[in-house]
């Protein structure tokens, strides 16, 4: 796994952090400066984009580019997460 983290580091994803969110309304459609890469470790959500709606659940790699619109809605429980956040300098220059 370790080997991994680097891999998508050397792609201008930052540090890993670690996540926990609970259950709550469903979001409205949103985009990030950023791109977002999220491993699921517990628990189950759902990302609803232009190009339809995908589960994801407990092993699950969800990589959500810059600029995407989106939204998420969790699942009954809570849901814990490594997530990778991109630079906006980094987006630029996938861009070009």
């Amino acid at each position: 796994m370790r080997k991994s983290l680097e891999i998508w580091q050397e792609k201008g994803y930052g540090e890993v952090e670690f996540l926990e969110v609970g259950p709550g309304p469903e979001e409205e459609m949103h985009s990030h400066e950023h791109s977002v890469l999220s491993l699921v470790l517990s628990g189950k959500f759902t990302m609803k984009t232009d190009k339809g709606t995908k589960v994801f659940i407990t092993g699950d790699l969800c990589e959500n580019p810059a600029g995407t619109m989106h939204q998420e809605k969790l699942a009954l429980t809570a849901a814990h997460f490594y997530l990778q956040r991109s630079s906006a300098e980094t987006n630029h220059d996938r861009a070009s």
